[in-house]
């Protein structure tokens, strides 16, 4: 190769190293003669100074405010205003839960002997309404429906069991 090829070469290499630096990398290393050490402290340089372009970008954002996040307890305290005096402890209002309760279910049939028992979809026991299994998204359904579906009595709440054609 001539001198004059050779400094074309170098100087094509240096503009796509400032240009593009992908493509001048694979140039440097592949055509180039410059020496083993040179190269690599080039290519350093240039990794540092992605690394430092692109850090800013990929780091978490901070997050201000004095948001606290509760755990999945049972009795959780509210900071907030004050609750107007009518609401005391015992006020149950649409869709409150207490924890001294279970879930609030409309009652469809008061005077009615069917049986309502509760089951978690991925769960394989049916339960009372006051047992400690049950929860918002629990399932209600008729003791047979759950029997068929698979659900055995929970023992720990003691639910009714079901005997096909029998008593419950």
């Amino acid at each position: 190769m001539s001198k004059a090829r050779k400094k074309h070469a170098n100087w094509k290499t240096v503009i796509s190293l400032l240009l593009c630096f992908p493509y001048g990398l694979y140039r440097m290393w592949r055509f180039t003669r410059w020496n083993l050490a040179l190269k690599g402290l080039i290519t350093i340089c240039i990794l540092a100074a992605v690394t430092l372009i692109l850090l800013p970008i990929t780091s978490p954002p901070t997050v201000s405010g004095g948001v606290q996040m509760v755990g999945a307890e049972k009795d959780v305290r509210i900071f907030g205003p004050e609750l107007p005096e009518a609401m005391d402890e015992n006020f149950v209002g649409y869709g409150s839960v207490t924890s001294s309760q279970g879930p609030l279910f409309a009652e469809d049939d008061l005077e009615s002997s069917v049986t309502y028992v509760y089951a978690n979809e991925n769960g394989e026991f049916y339960h009372k309404l006051n047992c400690k299994y049950v929860a918002w998204y629990s399932k209600k359904m008729e003791l047979p429906v759950a029997y068929y579906s698979g659900y055995a009595p929970c023992e720990e709440c003691g639910a009714p069991t079901f005997s096909p054609g029998g008593e419950e």
